[in-house]
């Protein structure tokens, strides 16, 4: 992986990781895209408000505003307390992280 290719057969072939990760921009949900979203709601990534899309949010150039919806979300349905001072798509998230975790552990590089 680290040289960014793998000769087989005599062939050098280019190798990279991949990541099914997907993050919606509607819903801020994971595993799916805006164009095949079926949530009634959108909601904005920096401040969770389902009154307006980040393009549009009046506070998201003050960080102190940030709220996580997917954090808040879960904090909500399993009585936790996540911390949710930070935008939803921010490489801060710890719901982003434990998703992205999930599906790396289950991308299959074939055993050698």
């Amino acid at each position: 992986m680290d040289m960014g290719r793998v000769c087989i057969d005599h062939q050098r072939i280019h190798l990279e990781n991949f990541s099914p990760f997907l993050q919606c921009h509607k819903c801020l949900q994971f595993g799916h895209m805006k164009t095949r979203c079926t949530s009634q709601e959108s909601f904005c990534s920096h401040c969770a408000s389902n009154e307006h899309q980040i393009s549009d949010c009046p506070v998201k150039n003050n960080p102190n505003t940030a709220k996580c919806h997917n954090c808040h979300s879960h904090n909500t349905q399993f009585n936790a307390k996540a911390d949710i001072k930070h935008p939803a798509n921010s490489d801060s998230c710890p719901r982003l992280h434990a998703m992205r975790d999930r599906i790396a552990n289950r991308v299959d590089y074939g055993s050698a």
